[in-house]
């Protein structure tokens, strides 16, 4: 068995066994050889005669391509398209293999060809014409002699379809049948070989041959070939004598034609009678080699292979779990079987590890896009509801997990989870879960754990494993296998969790664990945002109420009547528009509340405002001013007018007040102030109107109107107008700093410039009054820049000093619309070398909020520029700190109206409080004015707030005097804005 081990030595046996037995019959050998060449040339023939019909199938291909694109071209223009014909000839030289190419229209008559042609020939009874519109596809037709080419062809067609689907027409071609391979036949061969073409009667229909002059064929041997149905062989004898071999093959049976193409090429003649002696001895010698060959080969070789071969196919389609079973063989045969099975072990390793990625990828790719869907989902979030059902609905519906909930942790004695919002699963799962956050067996699920540990819970085997047996039926009825449920957190406290759960047993593992514990950070977070913004909202709410409406009648407060005092009066003075301000007092309060209690006089005070509002109705603006007195203002003035509203007023108070067992008359006054008549500015009209109320109550009347005083009062504005422009003139203006302190270092920060102009005649000029003054006159420039040049001259001296601390300057509501003027301010910081942080200006908010837009342009040129931007009297107008956040702004200036009153106003607390935490959310400074004693500086520090500014530190002072200051007061010394002090 050694000798055998080697599938070369035993090729090498089987050699030297052939060659002994062929040296023993060499004739035999010849005559075997000599069969064997003739059943080459048989063989060789009938194949090419096999290579020759399929390469006459590529023409049909090409033509079947070429008719297709020619009727995809055609619409109903080409028909009557004079180039047509011209058209089709140049596709014609294109393709050599056609002998001509053609459309017939939808009644079968030619209308285009590319030979000449007979004008309306009519071909509609051409069976690939037929063929072409029955089956609306590629036709060929009968082999025929062509009426316009002359020579035999094969005409193919292919339809035009219109858009409804009928056949409009048929393009056609001509495929020449005497284009027969000749390229194959001249280089295929070296001897004289011939190819026909015939049909089923043996009629020739096409003649290709090397030779000059062919051969005559013998035309029984074609009648023959012509009823045959197979490809096959047979010899015949031309008219030279010659044998000649003709190897057939049938021709476009495809499509029904009963052609055959033959090849004929010739024969040696047999070898002789004096070979047949050793016939036997050949044929006894060829069956030894044979079936020696073919034992050697099926034991060592063909079973093996076929074993491979066997295997081989396994391995293509993908298992690779199989193994051959071979006995033993041939080494190399062996060698490669343990080759091929080390191949599949490797193969199905990868295999494994490919699928457990694409598992891994795929359940990542479903984190990822639940964690980008909801990043979309919180930016947009209009409530914490609708936030949370959103979530739920991304986890099931965009990222495919099968069911997801929010749950958050109730603080009851059953420490139960209530389900907020669910997606993909039973509704009502606050009733199936059960689920608690407690020790129980209901609180050691994926939720209750979450929650009670403040830790990602990743659950596999819900409905097989211990822990969850309480919910192993539901998982089973859902069909769920795994779970991860993420704690949701806010400020460090678990309040609830959003848990998933899954079909796929392998889900949940650490790159989606990880996405979805980002997800549900960012979900926590847009919760608290949103519970932030609410509060924000509810609490600029409460404080824009307390600021501006009357704890006890609800109506609006002084603050708020000051406010429409202020704008009628801006508004009225442009449109020149009266009107008229009541001020109601009422006569006996005090004694209601020394008699009944202050209980009493505060329903006595709810029940007038009610009374007056409801006898108003929509004609007039109420508000409740201070103790006993009320305020109203009218668009009417005409005399009647105010005295029928008053008579109607005074008879809705006139009705008995009952209260408990008593009952009260309540009688009270007016005082009637008109616009423009009795003043030009609100605190002018208020004045007006109380001196009228006082004159009431003393004479008893029920209502007096204030004595016009225009004449004097506009005297008196037209000499300080001239000595305004004057001081101007001259620079005569004072400036006075009031320093601003930091309550945590308890050091000044700075200092605000404030205007002051004394005169002899009336003595101090009120800031209102002479900058109202200035603005009307056009004053109000040359105003601002007289502040402005003497603030930056200071700074600029104190810089030289070593004083490093930057002024505030009051800027106006109309020099906020000037921009020549905020072009000037940066001049002049230039021109006096001043670093632009050292200058900060403050804007009232309701210059702010006359023109938001305006306002924002004007003010973020000044803040990048560097310069600081305060907000001052804030509270008294009707802004609200988000519309604030939205200007580029830097602190708020609390009004000294609410801080002086903080300590015994609960309601100025209040909104001192909430305006201080409320502006630190919105990463905004404060700075409360007004701070008059320790207790109010000690109660703002315990607030929190940053900078205070009034006369408890230092009153608004001279220039000469701030040095003094800064080295004598506590405030002052060691300041870090001072350096060498």
């Amino acid at each position: 068995m050694k000798l055998f081990s080697s599938l070369k030595l035993g090729c090498l046996l089987a050699i030297l066994l052939s060659a002994t037995l062929f040296f023993f019959g060499l004739i035999q050998d010849m005559k075997y050889h000599h069969q064997l060449a003739q059943d080459s040339v048989n063989t060789n023939a009938l194949r090419l005669a096999q290579y020759v019909a399929s390469d006459q199938y590529k023409y049909l291909e090409l033509s079947e391509q070429l008719l297709r694109m020619l009727a995809q071209q055609t619409s109903g223009n080409t028909f009557t398209d004079p180039s047509c014909a011209g058209r089709l000839q140049e596709e014609l030289k294109r393709h050599p293999y056609l002998a001509n190419l053609g459309i017939i229209d939808g009644e079968g008559y030619l209308l285009c060809s590319a030979r000449p042609e007979k004008p309306g020939m009519w071909l509609g009874d051409r069976n690939y014409y037929i063929d072409a519109k029955k089956t609306k596809g590629f036709a060929v037709g009968d082999p025929q002699t062509g009426r316009i080419t002359k020579s035999s062809t094969i005409n193919v067609a292919y339809p035009v379809i219109a858009e409804n689907g009928a056949v409009t027409a048929v393009v056609y071609g001509a495929l020449d049948l005497t284009w027969l391979s000749a390229n194959i036949i001249d280089h295929a061969l070296d001897q004289d070989i011939g190819i026909v073409l015939l049909d089923q009667n043996g009629t020739l229909l096409a003649h290709h041959s090397t030779r000059e002059a062919p051969p005559t064929l013998d035309k029984k041997t074609l009648q023959y070939i012509g009823q045959q149905k197979i490809a096959g062989w047979i010899s015949s004898v031309d008219n030279k004598d010659d044998v000649r071999l003709y190897a057939y093959t049938p021709f476009l049976e495809d499509w029904g034609k009963n052609l055959y193409l033959a090849v004929v090429s010739p024969l040696e003649p047999p070898l002789g009678q004096y070979l047949g002696r050793y016939t036997s001895l050949m044929i006894v010698a060829l069956f030894l080699i044979a079936a020696l060959l073919w034992l050697f080969f099926r034991r060592w070789v063909l079973i093996p292979l076929r074993a491979v071969a066997g295997y081989s196919r396994q391995l293509s389609q993908h298992d690779y779990s199989a193994r051959v079973d071979l006995q033993p063989t041939l080494p190399e045969l062996t060698e490669l079987v343990t080759s091929m099975e080390c191949l599949a072990t490797e193969l199905q390793r990868l295999q494994s590890t490919d699928n457990e990625h694409n598992s891994e990828l795929k359940r990542t790719h479903r984190a990822l896009q639940t964690l980008s869907s909801g990043n979309h989902v919180l930016l947009r979030a209009e409530n914490e509801k609708i936030l949370l059902q959103k979530m739920c609905d991304i986890a099931v519906n965009t990222a495919g997990y099968m069911l997801a909930w929010v749950g958050y942790a109730e603080d009851n004695s059953q420490k139960t989870v209530s389900i907020q919002a669910s997606a993909g699963g039973e509704t009502n799962l606050q009733r199936i879960l059960a689920i608690t956050w407690d020790t129980s067996d209901k609180g050691y699920g994926p939720t209750g754990t979450a929650i009670r540990t403040g830790k990602s819970v990743h659950a596999r085997g819900l409905q097989t494993a211990a822990q969850y047996q309480h919910w192993h039926g539901i998982n089973r009825q859902l069909g769920v296998h795994s779970a991860i449920s993420l704690p949701l957190t806010i400020d460090r406290k678990v309040f609830g969790a959003f848990t998933i759960l899954s079909e796929d047993p392998e889900a949940f593992l650490e790159n989606e664990c990880h996405i979805l514990e980002e997800m549900a950070s960012d979900l926590a977070f847009g919760i608290k945002v949103l519970r932030t913004n609410e509060k924000q909202l509810e609490s600029e709410r409460l404080l824009h109420e307390m600021a501006n409406y009357d704890s006890l009648t609800k109506l609006p407060n002084y603050t708020q009547f000051r406010g429409w005092l202020a704008d009628r009066t801006d508004s009225s003075a442009s449109n020149h528009k009266p009107f008229a301000i009541l001020l109601f007092g009422l006569n006996r309060l005090r004694e209601i509340n020394g008699t009944l209690g202050y209980e009493a006089g505060n329903w006595v005070l709810r029940e007038t405002g009610k009374r007056l509002r409801e006898a108003l109705a929509e004609r007039g603006s109420l508000a409740r001013l201070h103790g006993d007195e009320f305020g109203i203002i009218l668009d009417d003035t005409t005399p009647s007018h105010i005295e029928k509203i008053v008579q109607t007023l005074h008879s809705a108070l006139n009705e008995l007040y009952r209260i408990d067992n008593y009952t009260l008359t309540v009688k009270g006054t007016f005082g009637i102030a008109f616009f423009p008549q009795h003043g030009l500015t609100p605190e002018k009209l208020m004045g007006m109107a109380d001196k009228a109320l006082q004159k009431a109550k003393d004479s008893g009347n029920l209502y007096e109107i204030s004595e016009p005083d225009n004449e004097m009062e506009r005297k008196r504005l037209l000499s300080l107008a001239a000595k305004l422009h004057s001081l101007l003139k001259n620079d005569k203006l004072q400036v006075y700093y009031q320093p601003k302190v930091d309550f945590r270092s308890g050091r000044v920060t700075g200092f605000e410039a404030l205007a002051r102009w004394w005169d002899s005649a009336e003595g101090m000029i009120a800031p209102d009054t002479f900058v109202g003054l200035a603005e009307k006159t056009g004053m109000i420039r040359e105003l601002s820049i007289r502040v402005f040049e003497e603030v930056l001259r200071q700074l600029s001296l104190w810089q030289q000093q070593g004083i490093y601390l930057p002024v505030a300057v009051n800027l106006s509501a109309r020099s906020l619309h000037d921009s020549k003027l905020l072009n000037l301010i940066d001049q002049l910081l230039d021109r006096w070398s001043i670093p632009p942080e050292m200058l900060e200006i403050e804007i009232t908010e309701t210059a702010i909020m006359e023109d938001k837009d305006i306002a924002y342009s004007a003010l973020s040129k000044l803040r990048e520029k560097g310069i600081k931007i305060y907000v001052d009297d804030y509270g008294t107008g009707f802004s609200s700190l988000s519309i604030l956040k939205k200007q580029p702004i830097h602190a708020l200036k609390i009004d000294k109206s609410f801080v002086i009153d903080m300590l015994v106003d609960t309601e100025s607390a209040i909104i001192v409080g909430s305006t201080i935490r409320l502006a630190h959310e919105l990463e905004l400074s404060v700075v409360a004015e007004g701070v008059e004693s320790e207790a109010v500086w000690a109660r703002l520090s315990e607030l929190d707030c940053d900078v205070g500014q009034g006369y408890y530190m230092g009153k608004p002072m001279p220039v000469e005097d701030v040095n003094a200051w800064l080295k004598q007061s506590p405030w002052g010394i060691g300041s870090s804005g001072i350096k060498g002090w």
